[in-house]
C-alpha cells in the first residue's frame, strides 16, 4: 500500500508567533528567528537564499527588483509595511517554508486604507519587560510587529515606554542586521533585559490608548477574510463629521486635531489615511479604530453614543483632549438651543488691562482667541477705549522696533568687517529674510560690501595661520582649525602652503617627541635588566616591566628588543677582561 509523504519545504515549517493577538510577530523578527533555527546568521539566509529567489521572481519593476549586493540593513524596516517589497518577501517565504498567511506579520491587510507615510520606525524598538517575562516563563523570544509601528511608543502589556538603546552598550540598531538574533542586542550580543538599577518611565494615558488601538488593528487582521473596503471608513468618517460637527469640516478639525486638508483628502476617492492622524482622531472622540476601518458602525451603537458625548464636551470647552490644540473652538456646542455663558465683564476688562500694562506687545486677535472669541470685534464692542489703547501701544512699539532695526543696520554699514545678514539677524532676533524684505535698501548696501568682508576674513585667517606656525609646542592642523572656528578642508583649500607647513611642523615635533620617549623607555628597560641580573633574577618581560616605576611608554616590541640587546651586551661585557657590568 503506497504511503503518502507530505510535501517537504525547503526551509523549516516555522510558525509565526502571536497570530490573532496584538503581539503578532513582525516579518523582520520572523526572518531572524528563522535564521537562528537553521543555525546561520541572518545575512547568510537573506543573501544566499531569499534575495536570489526574489530577484528571479521579480518582474523587473523598480519597487521589487533586488540586486545581489543589496544591503538590507538600512532598509529592512520596510518589510513590515504595506508596499510591494513586503508582498514579494512574503510570497518567497511562503514558498520556502510551506507556511500560508505570512502576510499577517506585515501591514498588507490594511494597504487599501493606510498610507505608508510615518507608518514604520526605521530603527529597532523593544519592551525589556516583555523579554524578561518570556525568559522567566521559558518561552521563545521574538519581536512583535507592534514595536515596529512608529506611532506606538509604549508597551500596552506592561505600560512602560519602548526602548531603542541597548542598556549594556548604549547603541541602537536597524530592524534587521547581518547578525540579528531575537531578544539580543545586534551590536554587543547581550540580552535586552531590564537592568536591576533601571527605573522604567511610566506611559501616559494617551500613549496607551494609541498602543491599544494599533494592537486591535493587528489582532483583527488574521480574522478578516479579505482586506477591508475603503467604503466602510469613508462612510463612518462622513457620519462623524455630519453628526459631531454638523457637517462643518473646520469645526471637526478643531474638535479632533486633524488638519482641514487631511479631512478633505480622506474623503476623496482612492485616498489613504495617515495612521498617526487617524489615531489622533480616534483618541479625541474615543472611537474604536479597528471598527472604523473594518465595518459600518450602527447609529445606536454604545461607542458611537459615547463619541457623540465626547464631541459635545470638547466643543463646549469642558475638556481639551488634543495636545496640539492651539486655537480655541467657537463658543457653541452641537446640541441645539444651548449657548455657553460669556466671560464676565470684569474678567475681560482685567485681562485687557494686564495686556495694556505688559512690557511687550500683545495683538488683540491673540487676546480674543485666548479669551474664547473668534476675532477681536467682540472686544472692540465691549471695551472700545481699552482696545484702542492697546492698538496704539502696539503701533508705538512697532515704530520703535522699526527705528531700532534701521539704526542697527545703518551702524553695521560702518563696521569693519561688515557683518553678514545672518549675524545681524541673530543680533536683532529676526530672520535674515525678514530683514531683507523690510529693509531692502540697507540689505543691498550690506550685500555690496560682502567682497570687502571676504578680503578681510581671508587676511584674518592668514594671520591666524601665521601665528599657528610660531606656536611652541606645535599644534596639529585640526587643533588650529578648531581654534579658528573653520573647517580643515576649507583652510587647506585657501592656504595650502601654510597648512602643509603647519602639518609638517607638527609631524616633525611628534616624531621627535616619540623618539625621545622611546630613548627614555629603552634606558629605563636597560637599568631594570641590569638591576635584575645583578640580583641573580631572570629578566623576563613581566619582571622588567614591573621593576619600572613609571614607564615612559608601553610597547612590548620595544621591551623585548631592549631586553635582548641588554642581555647580549652584558654577556659580551662579562667575556671582556676587567669589566663585569655595563652602566646605563
Amino acid at each position: 500500500m503506497p504511503v503518502s509523504v507530505p510535501t517537504r519545504s525547503y526551509l523549516y515549517h516555522l510558525p509565526p508567533l502571536g497570530v490573532g493577538t496584538n503581539s503578532v510577530e513582525s516579518l523582520t523578527g520572523y526572518i531572524s528567528r528563522l535564521a537562528e533555527a537553521h543555525s546561520v546568521p541572518a545575512s547568510v539566509l537573506v543573501r544566499r537564499e531569499l534575495i536570489p529567489r526574489i530577484s528571479q521572481e521579480s518582474d523587473g519593476s523598480a519597487k521589487v527588483r533586488v540586486a545581489q549586493n543589496y544591503s538590507f540593513i538600512y532598509d529592512s524596516y520596510v518589510l513590515n509595511g504595506i508596499s510591494d517589497c513586503p508582498r514579494t518577501w512574503v510570497d518567497t517565504l511562503e514558498a520556502l517554508t510551506g507556511r500560508r498567511a505570512l502576510h499577517v506579520m506585515t501591514m498588507l491587510t490594511w494597504a487599501p486604507l493606510i498610507s505608508d507615510i510615518h507608518l514604520l520606525r526605521s530603527n529597532r524598538a523593544w519592551c525589556p519587560q516583555c523579554f524578561d517575562s518570556w525568559v522567566s516563563a521559558n518561552l521563545p523570544g521574538y519581536e512583535p510587529r507592534l514595536w515596529a509601528i512608529k506611532v506606538v511608543t509604549v508597551c500596552p502589556v506592561h505600560e512602560c515606554r519602548l526602548e531603542d538603546r541597548c542598556p549594556h552598550c548604549g547603541r541602537g540598531s536597524q530592524a534587521l542586521t547581518a547578525k540579528a538574533r531575537p531578544g539580543c542586542c545586534f551590536c554587543c550580543r547581550c540580552r535586552l533585559v531590564t537592568p536591576a538599577s533601571y527605573r522604567q518611565p511610566v506611559a501616559r494615558d494617551d500613549e496607551l490608548k494609541v498602543a491599544h488601538f494599533v494592537g486591535d488593528l493587528l489582532a483583527l487582521a488574521p480574522l478578516l477574510p479579505q482586506a477591508p473596503s475603503p467604503a466602510y471608513f469613508k462612510g463612518n468618517f462622513q457620519r462623524c463629521i455630519d453628526e459631531f460637527a454638523g457637517g462643518n469640516h473646520s469645526l471637526f478639525a478643531r474638535l479632533t486635531g486633524v488638519s482641514f486638508d487631511s479631512i478633505d483628502r480622506w474623503l476623496a476617492p482612492g485616498s489613504s489615511i495617515r495612521l498617526d492622524s487617524f489615531l489622533r482622531m480616534c483618541c479625541a472622540l474615543r472611537l474604536p479604530a479597528a471598527r472604523l476601518l473594518s465595518e459600518r458602525i450602527p447609529v445606536n451603537d454604545p461607542e458611537w453614543e459615547r463619541a457623540r458625548r465626547e464631541a459635545q464636551e470638547i466643543s463646549s470647552g469642558a475638556t481639551r483632549q488634543n495636545p496640539d490644540y492651539h486655537r480655541r473652538a467657537p463658543q457653541k456646542i452641537l446640541t441645539s438651543g444651548a449657548t455657553p455663558a460669556s466671560p464676565k465683564e470684569d474678567f475681560l476688562r482685567r485681562k485687557l488691562e494686564l495686556a495694556l500694562a505688559a512690557t511687550g506687545p500683545q495683538a488683540l486677535q491673540t487676546i480674543a482667541i485666548d479669551l474664547g472669541f473668534n476675532n477681536s470685534s467682540s472686544l472692540y464692542n465691549r471695551f472700545p477705549d481699552l482696545c484702542r489703547a492697546i492698538a496704539l501701544k502696539n503701533r508705538r512699539w512697532r515704530q520703535q522696533e522699526y527705528d531700532r532695526i534701521r539704526g542697527t543696520l545703518t551702524k553695521a554699514l560702518h563696521e569693519q568687517p561688515v557683518p553678514s545678514m545672518r549675524e545681524l539677524a541673530a543680533r536683532l532676533g529676526y530672520t535674515a529674510n525678514a530683514l531683507r524684505s523690510r529693509f531692502p535698501e540697507l540689505s543691498a548696501a550690506l550685500a555690496a560690501r560682502i567682497p570687502e568682508r571676504r578680503v578681510f576674513e581671508r587676511e584674518r585667517l592668514r594671520n591666524r595661520l601665521q601665528t599657528a606656525l610660531e606656536l611652541n609646542p606645535p599644534a596639529s592642523m585640526k587643533e588650529v582649525a578648531r581654534s579658528i572656528g573653520m573647517d580643515v578642508c576649507y583652510l587647506r583649500t585657501l592656504f595650502p602652503v601654510r597648512c602643509r607647513r603647519i602639518t609638517d611642523r607638527y609631524l616633525e615635533a611628534t616624531r621627535r617627541a616619540s623618539g625621545e620617549k622611546k630613548l627614555r623607555f629603552r634606558a629605563e628597560i636597560r637599568a631594570a635588566v641590569i638591576d635584575l641580573c645583578e640580583r641573580g633574577t631572570n629578566p623576563s618581560r613581566k619582571r622588567v616591566f614591573a621593576a619600572i616605576v613609571e614607564p615612559s611608554m608601553r610597547s612590548s616590541h620595544v621591551l623585548d628588543a631592549e631586553i635582548a640587546q641588554t642581555i647580549r651586551d652584558l654577556e659580551s661585557a662579562s667575556r671582556t677582561p676587567g669589566q663585569s657590568t655595563i652602566s646605563g
